[in-house]
């Protein structure tokens, strides 16, 4: 039997950045890097133009590219990167093309006539092996589908004691008004709120398998391992402010570690758990008092004690509420 985790996940090059830059500019025309890796070579793209290569010193921007404001001439441009002639770099991509995990440092070179000196840093400036990054410079007019299949940068999936999962994909795209379908176990669902499926069925422990997919798009698949068993957590002993105190759980060696919390239950406070890591099953560590601001200080009566494991867009977590005493 496998264990707890996903699997056969489809590569998403565009989910990760291969390098990101730190440049710095130095008025009115310099743009210097510490960092840019070997092979990677800057152009820049002013409106209505094609892309033009420099090092370290960019062109200026033609007369069909300046504004006038406050009597200076301005221009902004797209700084772009090549590996060879593989675009890997854009400096501002379209909210509606591109997830946020690209966007989060758009930003546009910046030329002025009237800026002569001063040195500012720029955001970073991540670089990608995406087939997609034509898409920021080109409009309605590019070869390039909007989204040639059914993408995902990055998938989290929550289940509880209860068996009751929460999957949240991220999609690297979603075009206007296209449906998006979950298939798990063969069983088809909608997609529910923010494009997320929650519930119990069709889950199971094992395997199962997850497709997504959006519209008449080839679908993302993968598969997902659910442990056998609960955790069943159970606190072997008083649990009393001050004193030590023992948890033990139905668990295996696949997991790298445990977490362990407990948090008030009744009266419920403002206040951050008490937390642990556990190697296996059992624990033991210190229940200390709550530390609030409140006079006099409040009496908990009941605690939820939680089990978690963290694996690679997998969390299993289960609660006891279990009794307590000051």
């Amino acid at each position: 039997m496998r264990a707890p985790g996903w699997y056969g996940v489809p590569d998403e090059p565009g989910a990760t950045a291969f390098a990101t830059v730190y440049f710095t500019q130095e008025a009115p025309r310099t743009l210097r890097s510490m960092n840019l890796p070997a092979g990677i070579e800057l152009a820049v793209q002013w409106p209505g133009e094609a892309p033009v290569r420099f090092v370290e010193t960019f062109p200026e921007p033609p007369a069909s590219a300046r504004t006038v404001s406050m009597g200076c001439e301005r221009a902004s441009g797209q700084l772009l990167a090549y590996q060879g002639d593989e675009l890997v770099g854009v400096s501002f991509k379209p909210i509606d093309r591109f997830p946020h995990h690209q966007r989060y440092a758009n930003q546009l070179l910046e030329w002025s006539s009237c800026t002569t000196t001063g040195t500012k840093h720029l955001m970073p400036y991540p670089l990608f092996h995406e087939a997609r990054l034509p898409l920021a410079l080109c409009g309605d007019t590019c070869g390039v589908p909007l989204i040639d299949r059914t993408r995902v940068a990055s998938i989290t999936m929550s289940v509880d004691g209860d068996g009751h999962v929460l999957f949240s994909p991220s999609f690297v795209m979603v075009p206007k008004d296209a449906a998006i379908v979950f298939t798990v176990n063969g069983q088809p669902l909608p997609a529910g709120p923010g494009d997320q499926l929650s519930g119990t069925s069709p889950w199971r422990a094992g395997t199962n398998t997850v497709k997504a997919q959006i519209g008449d798009l080839p679908a993302w698949e993968a598969e997902v391992v659910l442990p056998q068993q609960r955790f069943a957590p159970r606190v072997t002993t008083a649990l009393k402010e001050g004193a030590d105190f023992t948890v033990e759980w139905q668990g295996g060696d696949w997991a790298p570690k445990y977490f362990v919390s407990i948090h008030p239950r009744e009266p419920v406070l403002k206040v951050a758990g008490q937390s642990f890591e556990a190697a296996s099953s059992p624990f033991t560590g210190r229940y200390e008092a709550w530390q609030t601001s409140a006079m006099p200080p409040p009496v908990v009566t009941r605690v939820n004690v939680r089990v978690m494991v963290v694996l690679p867009s997998l969390t299993l977590v289960e609660d006891a509420e279990v009794a307590a005493s000051p």
